[in-house]
């Protein structure tokens, strides 16, 4: 019996200490051999998730139960491919047992699963697995070139604090069962074991840089590319890319995710399936990967919003096309006279600037906090973008429209009501926020570009499909809204309007959108993650 991890001591304060385990498991188990032990966290895996932690560890051997769902899963029974292996992997199948051998070990799992199939559980383990490893297996760092004092951190990222903090205490949990962890108080995101530090982390590639990381979660990391700079995915992807591959072989990255369109890095990884050295790669609906989930009990998704739903829970990589909005969707959310805001509620104005061949949209909203009971009793709260106020101002080629309207019309409103920020993009914008700025008001420029029309747009295409946004009974915004056209790009897509059509006023209210949501504090995220309001 290999030595027990108490030859390993702390160094981190006193709220965990490692103990003895009485029943020690191999050091060379597999994740999916330590989560159905006894002594393990005798977990019931389903068939899906015994067959992706197996890989992982490179099992060289299915049984005849797991023989067949493994041929259906990578197409070897002419189905569509769900699962790809690595380059190089050679399969050895008599038509009972199946063996495999990898030319190299897992060190990516790519996991583009549906909502509720339980990718998260998969990620926890593997992260549990890992650090078992690195406290059983006292030669696991041997020929990693770190120095023999280095902390080795295992690193749990997410979109918001929330999201981050659901899979943290999953691993705790099963620390726990494995014993690794005595506690004396909850942990709520950071614990630290021996040399082994687990954080749990908003998305950064600034929280993530310079860490000597041997094992990372990126939690549902398509949606990362919603944000910008050193929170986008494809800043964290560079700044951890690094760290990991100090470990080479021994390293582990776990991305578990839905799809969000046919960009950034996981579209780019997906791309790669079965061509990229020592990725494992799944893509599963729901109803696959999670049985006591039925594709039938999923109908009324699909029936609200069929696109949303195949991306949400069938885990399609869409590139959205056509009509981009459903008429009776945006109707839903027209409010001919909204409640009046309480006093003190600070608006954004976002101004789509046209002096000349366009015309110049103003959209004025605020973020209202709803509190509602819900079926428990207990008060919830619930955040909604409010869309007070849209209107256009118009000038020709002969007689453009005069800067010193616009300023002026931005001025009345903002002596009749507080507000808060000015937005403009960079067309001819820039002499007006100058203006504004010197009479002491908040007025910065948002780049307009391809990357950030997929964003704000789809950020509105979420509020509205949820009902989660209340819009003005203004004709034009409608008309707009109803006649806005996704067309694809080969960076994803793009939403202008369609041919005859303007989408002045639609620019207007879903950048006003998107900077309302991000000016709050629980990130626009967290008002999507509750159930839609009627």
């Amino acid at each position: 019996m290999p030595d027990t991890i108490t030859n390993f001591n702390p160094v981190c304060d006193d709220m965990f200490q490692i103990v003895d385990i009485k029943e020690v498991l191999p050091a060379a188990y597999g994740p999916a051999d330590i989560a159905m032990s006894p002594y393990g966290l005798n977990i019931p895996l389903t068939d899906i998730q015994r067959i992706v932690l197996s890989l992982i560890r490179g099992y060289h051997q299915f049984p005849v139960e797991l023989a067949v769902k493994f041929r259906r899963l990578c197409g070897l029974d002419n189905s569509p491919p769900r699962l790809w292996l690595p380059p190089g992997t050679e399969i050895s199948d008599d038509g009972n047992s199946l063996e495999l051998e990898f030319s190299s070990p897992i060190t990516l799992l790519l996991c583009v699963a549906g909502r509720r199939s339980g990718k998260t559980t998969i990620a926890s383990i593997l992260m549990a697995w890992l650090i078992y490893r690195l406290l059983r297996d006292k030669s696991f760092l041997e020929s990693v070139p770190i120095l023999p004092d280095s902390i080795v951190s295992i690193l749990n990222l997410a979109c918001d604090t929330h999201q981050a903090r659901i899979l943290f205490r999953m691993l705790v949990s099963s620390l726990h069962k494995l014993r690794l962890l005595t506690r004396k108080e909850s942990p709520v995101e950071r614990a630290q074991i021996g040399r082994v530090l687990i954080e749990s982390l908003t998305s950064s590639s600034r929280s993530s840089r310079g860490r000597t990381t041997c094992g990372v979660v990126l939690d549902e990391f398509a949606h990362f590319q919603r944000t910008l700079g050193p929170l986008a995915d494809r800043s964290v992807w560079t700044a951890i890319a690094p760290s990991l591959a100090t470990f080479g072989p021994k390293g582990l990255a776990v991305i578990t995710t839905s799809p969000a369109g046919r960009s950034g890095v996981v579209w780019d990884l997906f791309q790669q399936r079965g061509e990229r050295d020592g990725m494992l790669t799944v893509q599963l609906p729901t109803w696959v990967m999670n049985p006591n989930i039925t594709r039938e009990s999923l109908d009324g998704e699909f029936m609200r919003d069929e696109n949303l739903a195949r991306q949400e829970y069938g885990a399609e990589f869409l590139a959205p096309h056509g009509r981009f909005l459903r008429s009776d969707d945006i109707r839903a959310c027209v409010i001919p006279a909204p409640r009046k805001p309480p006093a003190g509620t600070q608006r954004h104005i976002h101004v789509d600037l046209g002096l000349q061949h366009d015309a110049t949209a103003i959209a004025m909203g605020y973020i209202e906090k709803i509190s509602e009971p819900d079926a428990s009793g207990p008060v919830g709260s619930h955040w909604k973008v409010v869309i007070e106020h849209v209107e256009t101002l118009h000038g020709s080629q002969s007689e453009p429209l005069n800067v010193s309207a616009v300023e002026n019309r931005i001025k009345m409103f903002v002596e009749s009501v507080g507000v808060a920020g000015i937005t403009f993009d960079q067309h001819q914008s820039a002499y007006l926020v100058e203006r504004l700025n010197a009479h002491g008001l908040n007025a910065r420029v948002i780049p307009a570009t391809a990357k950030s029309n997929q964003e704000t747009y789809s950020f509105l295409r979420d509020l509205i499909t949820t009902g989660r946004i209340h819009l003005p009974d203004h004709d034009q915004l409608i008309d707009e809204l109803s006649n806005l056209e996704c067309t694809i790009t080969h960076r994803g897509f793009k939403i202008e309007a369609s041919p005859g059509s303007h989408d002045d006023c639609a620019d207007a209210i879903a950048n006003c959108a998107w900077c309302l949501a991000n000016s709050i504090s629980s990130h626009w995220h967290e008002m999507l993650i509750s159930e839609p309001l009627s």
